[in-house]
């Protein structure tokens, strides 16, 4: 199917003041830690807080925090 893109869970390391989720600095993602060298891009939906990001080993990824649940979600962009 065309156009449906698929998170999967996933566990983000992050720095956090005000609030939680300010700023990622590593993707733990099927049993491999990736270091995020880079925040491309920040931006909020609704219920989400979502970031692209480049890590050291030159990978990107989208990730997504939604508030509600309390759950990180990522894919590789």
């Amino acid at each position: 199917m065309q156009g449906i893109t698929l998170l999967f869970p996933c566990d983000v390391e992050c720095i956090s003041s005000a609030r939680y989720g300010e700023r990622p600095t590593a993707i733990i993602f099927e049993d491999e830690r990736f270091v995020i060298k880079e925040i491309i891009k920040r931006w909020r939906s609704p219920s989400e807080i979502c970031f692209q990001v480049l890590t050291k080993d030159i990978q990107a990824f989208e990730l997504s925090y939604n508030e509600a649940s309390h759950q990180w979600s990522c894919r590789t962009i």
